[in-house]
């Protein structure tokens, strides 16, 4: 398990939380959610992205969470 510094929130318009991965908090997790586009896009593909780099196009994607 990671010890997070702090966690940043954003809710419009797209939802992201960041989380910044201690020690050195210089990393940070971002998870990703666009639901203005999620209608235009099939059920299945509705998905979080994952990143830690947010330039990044092709992140991961989060199906659940236990």
């Amino acid at each position: 398990m990671k010890r997070v510094e702090f966690i940043t929130i954003e809710n419009e318009p797209d939802l992201i939380v960041s989380f910044a991965i201690a020690p050195s908090a210089h990393r940070s997790l971002t998870l990703l959610r666009s639901p203005q586009y999620e209608s235009l896009i099939p059920e299945y593909e509705r998905v979080v992205s994952v990143s830690f780099d947010p330039s990044e196009v092709d992140g991961d994607s989060l199906r659940s969470v236990q």
